[in-house]
């Protein structure tokens, strides 16, 4: 049986009121819902849409391009003397990331930008968690799952909205902020989240655009300051380009590197297979101030692993229990700022392991002999409290 759920909020959406369907019960309209996002997990491959925000009298656009499990393109746009003017670009493909920027007004204008080589999967980039409409991927329908299962959202009714059918859905009664958002009934992706901030702040995303399994090719990685400079239609302009080093590099479990005294735990997944292992030395990366400024213990070491089933992929990544030494590469605490986070304990036999979601990630984290481990990805509820119990089976010599 679950423990009691311990809900810490940060940051959701609130709305405008629609014409609704009185004479659907709620309970019914909840089980569409669930039986609908439980459909449609996993099966998307790709998706493109755009996102407006109104922020008060800021307003900017997002357009993202995704092809799961780990290649995006985004775009964020300002708006500048009336047009919307492209003024960040990011970009991951595998374990390689591009983040630009443009600087500057007027004449005085620069592109800033890093290419980031052998980064850790998908999630545990940093990267990833600062785009937070990463949407339409298993962990995002799985995420709705248990929050719904969780009582952190609820249905309110089904409503007619932009001509479309959508279902209402609001956070529960005592949560902040308050919280209310719209799922296309046709995909359960969603056409509208609102929020109310501190001291009224009223914030308003809506979405567009939206086409699942596209047609057209994801764009290439842009590689080079030419390419670069060409993605914000600035071709020829100067470009500063800082390569960074994530130190994470292709290697199976067995190769354990020398001195570190630290062998992974090898979990199997039903139905899920190996797609590829890492080790990574934090120490000798400069993606991060925040990294280069600790003083890692010697030998310390990170292992990665991937399992993956079609377009879903779990990332698995695993450090030496060290004394009086917390680290961490990822982190729903990193959002705190930005989600309704909902949080829960499994029981002892699954590890004592914590389970966090927010609107469009899931993480678990939990201890097993002297491993620390962090868990994201496309997988359900059940499949991570499956894998907590793989993991303390493991480290109690029970494979």
């Amino acid at each position: 049986m679950r423990r009691a759920l311990v809900r810490t909020t940060a940051l959701l959406f609130l709305s405008l009121t629609a014409l609704s369907h009185p004479a659907c019960g709620k309970a019914d309209l909840r089980a569409e819902l669930v039986e609908l996002l439980r459909e449609k997990a996993g099966k998307i491959e790709s998706l493109t849409f755009t996102c407006r925000t109104e922020d008060g009298e800021k307003v900017y656009g997002e357009e993202f391009h995704l092809r799961f499990p780990d290649e995006y393109r985004y775009r964020f746009l300002e708006e500048r003397n009336g047009e919307m003017v492209p003024t960040r670009y990011a970009a991951q493909s595998g374990n390689r990331v591009v983040r630009a920027r443009l600087e500057g007004s007027g004449s005085d204008i620069s592109l800033q930008a890093e290419l980031l080589e052998d980064v850790p999967p998908i999630r545990g980039t940093g990267v990833y968690l600062s785009l937070y409409h990463m949407m339409g991927n298993a962990d995002y329908y799985y995420s709705l799952l248990s929050m719904l299962e969780g009582g952190s959202l609820s249905v309110v009714s089904l409503e007619d909205r932009e001509g479309r059918k959508t279902y209402h859905l609001r956070s529960a009664e005592g949560l902040s902020p308050e919280t209310e958002v719209w799922l296309e009934t046709e995909n359960g992706l969603p056409l509208r989240r609102e929020l109310v901030l501190e001291q009224g702040r009223r914030v308003v995303f809506s979405y567009g655009d939206l086409c699942v399994d596209p047609p057209l090719p994801l764009e290439p990685f842009p590689e080079s300051a030419a390419e670069i400079a060409a993605v914000f239609g600035r071709t020829g302009s100067p470009v500063s380009l800082d390569v960074k080093d994530g130190a994470c590099r292709l290697g199976p479990a067995s190769l354990t590197p020398e001195g570190t005294g630290f062998s992974p735990l090898l979990p199997e997944l039903e139905g899920f297979e190996e797609a590829g292992s890492f080790w990574r030395d934090p120490a000798a990366s400069d993606l991060s101030a925040s990294e280069r400024s600790l003083r890692f213990p010697e030998g310390f070491r990170e292992f990665y692993l991937l399992l993956r089933q079609g377009s879903r992929q779990a990332e698995i990544r695993e450090v030496p229990r060290v004394e009086d030494f917390g680290y961490y590469t990822s982190g729903l605490g990193l959002l705190s700022g930005a989600y309704l986070v909902q949080q829960e304990r499994f029981p002892r036999e699954a590890a004592d392991a914590s389970y966090t979601v927010t609107f469009n990630r899931q993480e678990m984290q939990l201890v097993a002999g002297e491993v620390e481990i962090t868990v994201t990805g496309d997988l359900s509820r059940q499949e991570y409290e499956e894998l907590a119990r793989t993991f303390q089976s493991l480290a109690e010599g029970n494979p």
